[in-house]
């Protein structure tokens, strides 16, 4: 049984709004007075998960590590985690409480925001063998590499992270990533990409491009409708030269899993790709699991069965 496992849990309490919070403190509770052998631990900056991680496996055995957190608290675990030795990370199961404002990854593999229905699933054990993608790619011109559980995007979406990130609107849930959508659409300029990836390789101006081990980003838009998490593929989607105007017209699309039957949207699976921007002078943004880190050229790996994450049984 779970609960009689050696636990470690890294909260975030910066993650998500007064809601989440809320939700964050009630799982606290509870998961403080369920479980023998437990370990709460408050990451209070970006960046500070990495050591947390290292120096707590370091010292001491776990069985299951917890985040407590949003989806970039998410991506900072599975980065700290894939840094550990296999024979140690291999014997970790990993969940996540969904405590940010997006929570994309946790609406794809179908985790309950409720403290309550979370013990349950957690009492039960249920954990999976969960693929990541791994990118390589540039930040200030120096190469670096990034694991991600989820979705990376590169062109406007990587845009409009960079955009919040830098402050120019408060918070990232839905409704604001929504409004910067719009907001910024008139003025942003398609980058013109290279794609390579076998018989699938092509070259075009493309308004986004996307790449998922899971289908959510954005608060909810199903912008890789066809990603898993179990088959040892990426799944790629671009808009390809997609208008303004369509970008408004056909916004229903992000959200209702028919994204990729637009006839301007190219989608495949594989398990290597490689984007290049073409443009001149310009860089083409990158984002992974609603992070921004850096631009093109990116190489992006899929990763078979990286780590064991705990999931619904039904997922």
């Amino acid at each position: 049984m779970m609960l009689n496992k050696a636990i470690l849990v890294i909260h975030n309490p910066v993650s998500g709004n007064r809601k989440s919070k809320k939700r964050a403190a009630a799982f606290l509770s509870l998961l403080d007075e369920s479980c023998a052998y437990l370990t709460i631990l408050v990451t209070d900056r970006k960046g500070a998960v990495h050591d947390i991680v290292a120096k707590s496996f370091e010292s001491k055995s776990y069985d299951c590590l917890i985040g407590v957190g949003g989806d970039g608290t998410n991506n900072e675990i599975i980065n700290s985690l894939m840094e550990l030795p296999a024979g140690v990370r291999n014997k970790v199961v990993y969940g996540l409480f969904p405590a940010g404002t997006g929570n994309d990854w946790a609406r794809g593999m179908q985790i309950p925001l409720d403290p309550v229905v979370w013990m349950e699933m957690f009492v039960r054990g249920e954990s999976k063998s969960h693929d990541l993608g791994l990118v390589h790619y540039s930040s200030g011109g120096i190469e670096e590499k990034r694991y991600f559980v989820n979705v990376a995007g590169m062109a406007y979406d990587a845009y409009l992270v960079r955009k919040l990130e830098e402050g120019f609107m408060p918070k990232k849930n839905k409704l604001v990533y929504l409004s910067m959508l719009l907001r910024c659409l008139v003025s942003y300029k398609l980058h013109t990409a290279k794609v390579v990836s076998g018989k699938d390789s092509f070259e075009s101006r493309c308004y986004t491009l996307n790449v998922g081990i899971n289908k959510y980003a954005g608060g909810g838009m199903e912008i890789v409708p066809s990603a898993s998490p179990y088959d040892g593929l990426l799944s790629f989607t671009a808009a390809k030269d997609l208008k303004k105007y369509e970008v408004v017209l056909e916004l229903k699309r992000f959200y209702n899993g028919t994204y990729e039957e637009h006839p301007k949207i190219q989608a495949f699976d594989s398990e290597r790709i490689e984007v290049h921007c073409l443009d001149s002078g310009r860089k083409m943004d990158l984002e992974v699991d609603g992070e921004y880190i850096g631009e093109a050229p990116c190489t992006f790996i899929s990763i078979k069965e990286a780590i064991h994450v705990l999931v619904p049984k039904q997922v």
